[in-house]
């Protein structure tokens, strides 16, 4: 599903998204002007998609996009980055479709925590589908919160509306990025 609020409100220099299903994600980056937008699948479909969409952004080498679990490729995308980055963690169960995890946010905010930047802006989607049956099931809000603050202690929280009003947590350092309604 695209992106429902102005993404550039958000803007670093790195975009790193976490499921790229047909590329809304990537659109959105691109629109909202970051130089340098990864991209993360684990469907060979939607990888294949999605490097068509994008070609000319691959050719250019803004984009890039790859093909596999974020369990085992995030802590990889991401070891070399030495900027800010704007996670978009958007990694789950569709269409059949999964890694080794159902959803492995737990892990991906574990891999973004060992990272040595720590002002990291963290965007994540579908916070109506945590601890429901299915995917998210055994992921719980207060549980990723702790995980944010335990990356960032300063770390101030809000939301932005998704799929449904409120749909995306949102981590961030500058009080002045989110207009998003405040986390309470």
């Amino acid at each position: 599903m695209p992106i429902q609020f102005d993404l550039a409100k958000y803007l670093n220099p790195i975009f790193v998204e976490t499921g790229t299903y047909k590329g809304h994600g990537i659109a959105a980056a691109l629109a909202s002007g970051f130089t340098k937008i990864y991209s993360i699948e684990v469907s060979q479909e939607f990888y294949e998609h999605s490097v068509q969409r994008f070609k000319s952004e691959i050719d250019q080498g803004t984009v890039e996009i790859i093909l596999g679990d974020s369990l085992s490729c995030l802590t990889e995308v991401i070891q070399t980055i030495d900027r800010p980055i704007t996670f978009w963690l958007d990694a789950h169960e569709t269409l059949g479709y999964q890694g080794k995890k159902s959803c492995p946010l737990y892990e991906e905010l574990d891999a973004i925590a060992n990272h040595p930047i720590k002002n990291h802006t963290i965007l994540i989607d579908d916070l109506r589908l945590l601890s429901q049956k299915g995917w998210g099931e055994s992921v719980v809000k207060d549980d990723i919160i702790e995980k944010l603050k335990q990356i960032n202690h300063n770390y101030s929280l809000s939301y932005e509306n998704g799929k449904i009003e409120n749909d995306v947590l949102v981590a961030f350092t500058d009080t002045s990025l989110a207009v998003g309604a405040d986390l309470k």
